[in-house]
């Protein structure tokens, strides 16, 4: 069962040559025999005459210690090189959060059947939950793309405002594996830092 009452659709819209990605993560579904809604989020993918659902956080790992507060599409973008998109989802993991990355061709392959909810993705990249320290951190609040360690392929850039005890932080992952590669913290607690986030190059080194 779905409700898209105040979803929020269009807090966050991004385009890409002839691909626009709008979302909407105050979505809520309800899973077969769960009565709770669970505010999944999701996203709606346009190429021409096309448009596609795209909820990556609509699966079986629900409730607030899987995905099932994952509010995915609470902030997007779509990476230049590599014909892929990236969400993030504040909420997955007792609000650790995460990133989610998914090739833009094969999101318009699972066109959505009748009551086929779950579309897993064979190319997916995201980040894991991790331990309960990070609880509360809200990584995905904010993000981005850009190649920061020169290998050609872009990385993805998150803001975490709750991380690190309230200071904040901005995580860089690897755009081959989602690993970790550095951050930056805060130095002011509840700040904020990472709010939002921007790349540019700023040494002009290409």
């Amino acid at each position: 069962m779905e409700f898209k009452s105040k979803q929020w659709f269009g807090a966050s819209v991004r385009s890409n040559g002839e691909h626009i990605l709008a979302c909407a993560p105050l979505y809520q579904w309800s899973t077969f025999g769960v009565s709770e809604r669970e505010p999944v989020g999701t996203c709606f993918l346009k190429k021409g005459d096309t448009v596609v659902e795209y909820s990556p956080c609509r699966s079986s790992a629900n409730s607030p210690e899987g995905q099932g507060f994952c509010q995915a599409g609470f902030s997007a973008d779509f990476l230049k090189k590599g014909n892929r998109v990236v969400v993030g989802g504040p909420g997955s993991f007792y609000w650790q959060g995460q990133l989610i990355s998914d090739d833009v061709s094969e999101i318009f392959t699972r066109i959505k059947k009748d009551n086929e909810f779950i579309a897993p993705y064979a190319n997916t990249l995201a980040t894991r939950s991790a331990s309960a320290q990070y609880d509360d951190s809200y990584l995905g609040y904010s993000v981005t793309v850009a190649d920061f360690n020169g290998d050609g392929k872009e990385d993805y850039v998150t803001g975490v405002p709750r991380g690190e005890k309230a200071l904040g932080y901005v995580n860089i992952f690897n755009g081959l594996n989602m690993q970790s590669m550095v951050n930056f913290t805060g130095t002011q607690m509840a700040a904020y830092f990472g709010h939002s986030v921007a790349v540019t190059d700023i040494n002009k080194d290409g």
